[in-house]
C-alpha cells in the first residue's frame, strides 16, 4: 500500500506550523528596543505559550492543552525533535498503511491526551506544586513507537530501507534515560529547598516561570544587539542584572517531560496487547 499517509504529515505540519509561529513571536521579543516594548511584547508571548502547556489543577474548559502541550514543540534539543519526527513520519506512515487513518489518529491523539494527564498526576505527586505543568511533550509519538516496535518489530521504517522500525525508539530511549537522571537531580534538590512536600504556593510558582521567561528574553535581546552591532539598552539590562539577582534565590522544580514519555511507552505496550 503506496497511499500518501495524509493523517501523518498533517499532524506534522500542524506540529510544525505552532512551533514556528512560536519563533515568530520570540523573534519580535528578541527585537524590542527598549524596556517597555520588551515587557508588552513578552507578556503576549507568554499568554500565547501558555495556551500549548497544561498545568495543576487542569479545568474542564482547559481540556484541550492535553494535547496542545505535544503539538507545540519549543526549546528541545534538535536530536530530539529529529528522532520524534522520525517516529511521527515513518512509524505513523506505517500505521496509518496498516490500520487506515482514522486509527492512526485514534491512537496519537488519545495516548497523547492520557499520557499527559498520567505525567501531569505523578509530577504533581512529587512535586506538590500547582503550577508546574507539561509543555512540548512527546507521549502520543513514544507511545505510537512502543506499538510499532511491539507489534512490527522487524518492518523496515520505509520500502526497500533496510532498517527496523523498533530502531527508531532507540535514541527516544537514551534521551529518557538522560532526563530521568535529570529529574530525580533536581527533585533531590527542590525537596532540600522547599521540604519534602514540595511547595503549593500558586503565586510563588507563576512568578518563577515569568522571571525565568524575561530572563530568557533579556537575554534573547542582548544577544540580537550585539549580533547587529548596535548599542544595549540599559534598561533591559539594569532589568537582566534585577530578575538574575532574584533568580539566585529560587529553586527550579524538575521538569516533568520525562513522565509523558513514560505514560506513553506504558501506553503503547498496552495498545499493542489489545
Amino acid at each position: 500500500d503506496r497511499r500518501t499517509p495524509w493523517a501523518s504529515l498533517s499532524v506534522f505540519l500542524a506540529s510544525s506550523a505552532a512551533t514556528m509561529a512560536a519563533a515568530a513571536l520570540w523573534q519580535q521579543v528578541r527585537r524590542s528596543n527598549s524596556l517597555e516594548e520588551l515587557q508588552e511584547k513578552l507578556e503576549q508571548f507568554t499568554k500565547r505559550l501558555a495556551a500549548c502547556s497544561a498545568t495543576w489543577p487542569l479545568q474542564v474548559h482547559e481540556f484541550h492543552r492535553l494535547f496542545l502541550a505535544s503539538l507545540l514543540r519549543a526549546g528541545e534539543q534538535p536530536a530530539r525533535i529529529l528522532s520524534d519526527a522520525a517516529l511521527l513520519l515513518f512509524g505513523g506512515t506505517l500505521v496509518e498503511r496498516l490500520y487506515g487513518a482514522r486509527f492512526l489518529l485514534l491512537l496519537v491523539g488519545t495516548t497523547t491526551i492520557l499520557s499527559n494527564a498520567m505525567a501531569l498526576t505523578v509530577h504533581h505527586y512529587f512535586v506538590g506544586s500547582q503550577h508546574e505543568g507539561l509543555s512540548s511533550t512527546s507521549g502520543g509519538l513514544v507511545a505510537l513507537g512502543a506499538f510499532c516496535a511491539l507489534r512490527h518489530p522487524r518492518w523496515a521504517i520505509w520500502p526497500g530501507v533496510p532498517i527496523p522500525v523498533s530502531w527508531l525508539m532507540a535514541p527516544v530511549l537514551v534521551a529518557d534515560l538522560s532526563l530521568a537522571r535529570a529529574y530525580l537531580r533536581d527533585l533531590s534538590s527542590y525537596r532540600l529547598a522547599t521540604g519534602t512536600a514540595g511547595t503549593n504556593d500558586t503565586r510563588d510558582s507563576i512568578a518563577g516561570f515569568r522571571r525565568s521567561m524575561a530572563l530568557a528574553a533579556c537575554m534573547a535581546v542582548e544577544e540580537c544587539k550585539r549580533s547587529e552591532c548596535r548599542p544595549l539598552p540599559e534598561d533591559v539590562l539594569s532589568w537582566h542584572a534585577d530578575l538574575e539577582r532574584e533568580a539566585d534565590q529560587d529553586v527550579p522544580a524538575p521538569e516533568a517531560t520525562v513522565w509523558a514519555d513514560v505514560s506513553g511507552v506504558f501506553l503503547g505496550i498496552c495498545a499493542a496487547g489489545l
